[in-house]
């Protein structure tokens, strides 16, 4: 547990921290913007000149190539599992169109997929989080750094779809 309540962590001083950098994906098959990867080196610059330590770093985990197969099947399944429910909780079928096209392809996966499937996946994500945590508790960092997209949000003045 956190020594006070997070609302008095908010403007206290953090001490000097230990902060990951990261401004590419770190699965080797995505690109970055360009504009993406900038931001997160400012955002490190200004941290270093906070006086923390910043360091190109971040959990190799996060690299591991499994973990895209084994993500896809837990949300696939989780998917699934949610259209079932919201039909019940509504008293009819969700129809298609209902909710966006790439949802139904999730849907069909996880339906089709088997309960040793699922579960392997699970399990191998549990072993994928206690690899990644590694990275705060065993390698010392505070922080990691990183852009939430790798491209610029649609409708951007720099994003593809302009």
């Amino acid at each position: 547990m956190p020594p006070r309540p997070f609302a008095q962590e908010v403007g206290a001083n953090p001490g000097r921290l230990r902060v990951g950098l990261l401004d590419h994906p770190a699965q080797a098959d995505y690109r970055a913007d360009p504009e993406c990867s900038q931001a997160v080196q400012l955002a490190g610059r200004l941290l270093e000149s906070l006086g923390h330590r910043v360091e190109i770093a971040h959990p190799a985990s996060l690299g591991e190539p499994e973990l895209r197969r084994h993500f896809v099947v837990v949300i696939a399944t989780a998917v699934a599992v949610a259209l079932t429910e919201w039909s019940q909780l509504l008293g009819r079928q969700i129809s298609v169109e209902e909710y966006e096209p790439v949802n139904s392809l999730l849907a069909a996966l996880g339906r089709s997929t088997s309960a040793p499937d699922y579960l392997e996946s699970v399990l191998w994500l549990e072993g994928f989080r206690r690899r990644t945590i590694a990275f705060w508790s065993e390698q010392g960092f505070d922080l990691l750094c990183t852009p939430v997209l790798a491209q610029p949000r649609p409708g951007s003045a720099s994003s593809p779809t302009r």
